[in-house]
Formats: structure tokens, C-alpha cells, sequence
């Protein structure tokens, strides 16, 4: 999955969005091939971006186990409040986790 960069976040920025206390929702994603994440960012408009690494910046960052990606997640922004979305074919499920 390639998306533009401009729609995309480290996990650098990530911190300092949890440190001004700018990060609204955290959304993942599964898909056939893993898990992604999508933060929100609480400024004038809301705005999600693709967690992405330094390495790959317009590449979205894929999990592929989600036990470890809510522990990563624990670290990384605490007080966020985790979504999952599950999308098959035709069909979207969503679960909130608190």
C-alpha cells in the first residue's frame, strides 16, 4: 500500500502529538496482508495519517500480529482510544476497544 506522503506520520511525530496532547483516535486496519494503523490529529480540523517508519515515509507500516501492535500501541499513545476495523469483502465490521 503506497498513499502520498503528505498523508503520512512517523512515530516521532506521533510522541509529540501525545505530548501537546493532539492525538485524537487510533484506528487499525486489517487487511489480507496485515495491520495498519491510522492516527488522528486534533487540530483546527481533524486529520488521520498512515503510521509510517523513517525508512519507508510513504509506505504505511504493516503489523502482522495485533497482539504486539496493542502493546506498541500501549507505549506509543496511551491515552488513545483504539478502534479496530476489519474489512472483507463487501462488508465492514468495526470494534471499539477501550
Amino acid at each position: 500500500m503506497t498513499v502520498r506522503v503528505e498523508d503520512c506520520v512517523t512515530e516521532r511525530e506521533v510522541k509529540l502529538a501525545v505530548s501537546k496532547q493532539t492525538v485524537g483516535d487510533v484506528t487499525i486496519m486489517e487487511t489480507n496482508e496485515g495491520f495498519y494503523v491510522q492516527v488522528e490529529f486534533q487540530y483546527i480540523r481533524p486529520r488521520r495519517f498512515w503510521l509510517t517508519s523513517k525508512r519507508s515515509p510513504s509506505v504505511p507500516r504493516c503489523f502482522k500480529h495485533l497482539g504486539r501492535l496493542n502493546d506498541h500501541l500501549r507505549t506509543l499513545a496511551p491515552s488513545a482510544t483504539v478502534r479496530i476495523q476489519r474489512e472483507r469483502i463487501g462488508e465492514k465490521h468495526v470494534a471499539n476497544s477501550v
